[in-house]
């Protein structure tokens, strides 16, 4: 007892007598009455060893989570006289940190999606444990596990693994089958029980290993019993804890991006990485855009710092420098902070628009902003705008997996998949003609273009990169498409974003007035409002979509005029719609074509 290096954490012995309890049915009858009093010995030893050295405090994290879920193990499978102290200590720990530790909309405060599952593994390993003893955690932490479980519904992918922001270790609570480091489908089905919730049945796709273990049978046959439904809405936004999920529907082959636009992490971030504004991307049900990864806490220090800078994701470089600046291993001396200007999403675009201030300390200081739009079913639009005052140089990584391929086409690049899945990807600097990515590749000297796919482990890899200097202000489009590359026309002027797509879905027009005040102006348009969508197909009634306007007018089609601003107008092949806050809607000037109904305020007009 107390001796060896399998003592020196209260966690790791704490998982190890977890192990021990879970492992008995199998070994129960080959003990011996020796054995079996030896084994309970030092059970409760490791139990109060855990009791005794609860990660408490101020940034008390996961840890303190996992511990109290041994309590709870131990003092549900033991009797002694420290059984309901246990028992009871666990719980209460659980309930008070599924508050602490958890943001409103239901993500773990690490901002890690691997942490945000091991925390949720113990919860729902009490809750089981619990259950079988005719026992239950209140009602509100139940309700919090199924708001963590809808959100890892949202953001996992569809071949089950999920975006790696921030670190991730490979550590589970619940490690029952072999791929359980990078499948997390195992909750969804577990919640899919435990909530009667035939989303969560969806997007596990099957029932996994994880029900049967902890649920028996009876939790096999309640899943398949459960009637499986889709989540409605595909894409999702997590404003506290800055996640913004857009994705093109349920299918496995259909996308998702993934853009992260929130605070760098909780307490003192120790697993975040610098990161804002990053964006990962699965599509055609491969991950094209992935983060680079975590490697390692602690096996050698430079390449800690390599994996969780900023180039090693997604997003903009100034001068080389990242956006926080680390301190040591696990915090930071300077910590950038995102903030989001605006989310939209619709059946046929999404849109986000964030902000980071990272490089504000510099002497020059420089300002980041990042739009993105998703035309749906397959094409992004990422708008990056760098403002300064004075020369700088800046950089965007795009970072891929080794197994993909990249070949030039185009005027761009063509990332090809191990099973033939294709992304087209170009990218324009500065409103000219197409840019050409330079592909970089990982070695010694080249540490950014490395690829992390389980703690401890790491091999060369690519990136995409550009690389320019300007001064004042300098703007880049990059342009992703899985279907053959569609005609794009994007122009950034004035504060305003004017988007022109042709094939695929028909032509598609984007107008986004992220600042300033600008009315647009086209063929057939005026519109003095911030966000106008226009959709037009042969033979159908186009899709119009807009948001706090006064005017639109759409020649041959619509014309609309408000004393007040308008929040939203959408059409489609049901009519239009208007949202208006006007005490008389009779004020409205609204003429539209012959077989157009006009609805405002949800009455006709």
């Amino acid at each position: 007892y107390q001796r060896g290096i399998h003592w020196i954490s209260a966690l790791e012995t704490g998982t190890r007598a977890v192990s021990w309890i879970m492992a008995y049915p199998f070994y129960a009858k080959c003990c011996a009455g020796p054995f079996r009093q030896r084994l309970a010995t030092s059970l409760a030893q490791h139990l109060l060893f855990v009791e005794q050295q609860l990660s408490t405090g101020r940034f008390a994290n996961t840890h303190l989570a996992g511990e109290a879920a041994v309590l709870v193990a131990g003092g549900l499978f033991l009797e002694c006289r420290h059984s309901e102290r246990w028992l009871a200590k666990g719980i209460e720990i659980l309930e008070a940190e599924i508050e602490n530790q958890v943001t409103p909309d239901g993500v773990h405060a690490e901002r890690s999606v691997a942490y945000h599952r091991f925390f949720l593994d113990h919860y729902y390993l009490v809750a089981t444990l619990l259950a079988a003893n005719h026992r239950s955690l209140s009602p509100a932490t139940l309700e919090r596990m199924e708001q963590m479980t809808s959100f890892l519904m949202h953001v996992v992918f569809p071949d089950g693994t999920a975006p790696d922001f921030g670190d991730a270790d490979d550590a589970r609570g619940l490690w029952l089958r072999a791929d359980s480091p990078t499948d997390y489908r195992g909750l969804l089905a577990l919640g899919a029980v435990l909530f009667n919730r035939g989303d969560f049945k969806a997007a596990a796709g099957r029932i996994t290993e994880e029900v049967f273990w902890l649920l028996g049978l009876e939790g096999v046959a309640r899943f398949e019993e459960l009637t499986e439904c889709p989540a409605e809405d595909a894409s999702a936004a997590y404003r506290h804890s800055g996640y913004y999920v857009m994705r093109g529907g349920w299918a496995a082959s259909d996308p998702a991006l993934v853009f992260d636009c929130g605070p760098l992490g909780f307490g003192s971030a120790g697993h975040a990485h610098a990161d804002a504004l990053s964006v990962q991307l699965h599509a055609a049900g491969y991950p094209f855009l992935v983060d680079a990864g975590t490697f390692s806490y602690n096996l050698d220090y430079s390449w800690r710092n390599v994996f969780r800078s900023t180039r090693a994701h997604n997003t903009v470089v100034v001068d080389g420098e990242s956006q926080s600046v680390p301190r040591d291993r696990m915090a930071w001396n300077s910590v950038a902070q995102s903030q989001l200007h605006r989310w939209v999403t619709t059946r046929w675009f999404d849109l986000a628009d964030g902000e980071q201030d990272g490089y504000g300390r510099l002497p020059d200081p420089v300002s980041h902003r990042r739009v993105i739009f998703f035309l749906k079913p397959d094409v992004w639009v990422i708008c990056d705008d760098v403002t300064a005052s004075q020369r700088h140089e800046l950089e965007l990584l795009l970072h891929l997996r080794p197994d993909c391929l990249v070949e030039a086409r185009d005027g761009g690049v063509l990332l090809t998949g191990p099973q033939g899945q294709q992304l087209h990807a170009w990218i324009a600097v500065d409103g000219s003609q197409t840019a050409g990515f330079e592909v970089l590749e990982g070695d010694e000297q080249e540490r950014c273009a490395w690829f992390s796919p389980h703690y401890g482990t790491r091999c060369a890899s690519r990136a995409l990169h550009i690389t320019r200097e300007f001064v004042g202000q300098c703007g880049l489009v990059t342009c992703l498409a899985t279907s053959e590359q569609p005609r794009l026309d994007v122009t950034q002027q004035d504060g305003a974003i004017e988007i022109r797509a042709t094939g695929g879905v028909g032509e598609q027009s984007v107008f986004y007035r992220a600042h300033g005040v600008r009315t647009y102006r086209s063929e057939g348009v005026r519109f003095d409002g911030r966000l106008l969508f226009q959709r037009r197909l042969t033979g159908a009634l186009p899709v119009v979509w807009a948001s706090r306007f006064r005017e639109l007018s759409l020649e041959g089609l619509l014309e609309v005029r408000s004393p007040a601003t308008i929040n939203k107008l959408v059409m489609n092949e049901n009519g239009c719609g208007v949202a208006v806050d006007i005490d008389d809607p009779s004020q409205l000037q609204i003429t539209a074509s012959d077989g157009i109904r006009v609805v405002i305020n949800g009455r006709f007009k």
